[in-house]
């Protein structure tokens, strides 16, 4: 095995390596709380070696479970009140995590979910590239959110878009769209504010693109935070 991917027999009699995608393994359920904390499940299918990607949307200081590292982290406003950040963590899966439950917690009882990715790649993969943006104090009825843009490094890579609104409004059914990707969180769930997408890049492709929620206000401005990453 090499870190790009397999060793293949040519028509010459030498060895090749051939480089693999970075693949999509699974992703845990997304849960809304208003809550301390929340736990997520760590999707039974990840093997050891895996990239789990932790995609949080939290309204307090936040405390990982352990054993994450931040990636990164992004705030906005809505009205210049209500703050809300979406964090992204990495961990490598290892022995024992495939099934087992974290613990997430933040600092005051407030708005939050957990949504836990698996990607793979023969050798190991890891982050490569991330961005972040934000819009605070939108106008009332703006409910599409750009992908904060990040870029491959190479071919045969993942990106992934992340981000969540924040809005007074509650619509029964809330949803939730991404332009490009497919879409790990829910497309309709109560107090849907979290949007999660992966597609596969090639090198100098880029994460750009748009959620859209039916949580735009009549009379509250909203925002959005968002987190990209490639993964190679």
């Amino acid at each position: 095995m090499s870190i790009l991917g397999m060793r293949q027999w040519s028509m010459d009699g030498s060895y090749q390596f051939v480089l693999e995608p970075v693949a999509f393994v699974a992703a845990s359920s997304t849960v809304y709380v208003t809550a301390t904390s929340q736990n997520q499940t760590i999707p039974a299918s990840v093997a050891t070696g895996d990239l789990l990607i932790a995609a949080v949307m939290h309204r307090a200081a936040l405390t990982p479970a352990a054993g994450w590292t931040l990636v990164s982290t992004v705030s906005c406003t809505e009205n210049g009140t209500t703050t809300q950040s979406t964090s992204v963590y990495k961990r490598v899966a290892q022995s024992g995590d495939a099934g087992a439950s974290t613990t997430w917690t933040q600092a005051t009882s407030q708005r939050m979910s957990v949504h836990i990715m698996a990607f793979r790649r023969s050798g190991g993969c890891d982050v490569v590239d991330n961005d972040t943006a934000f819009q605070s104090n939108l106008v009332a009825n703006t409910n599409v959110g750009n992908m904060a843009v990040s870029v491959a490094t190479a071919d045969l890579q993942m990106g992934v878009a992340v981000a969540s609104a924040v809005s007074a409004n509650n619509v029964a059914g809330d949803s939730m769209a991404a332009s490009v990707g497919t879409l790990t969180t829910p497309a309709t769930a109560t107090g849907n504010r979290l949007g999660v997408a992966y597609r596969s890049r090639n090198s100098g492709e880029t994460t750009a693109g748009t959620f859209t929620t039916n949580l735009a206000p009549t009379t509250t401005a909203n925002g959005w935070a968002a987190v990209s990453l490639v993964i190679g």
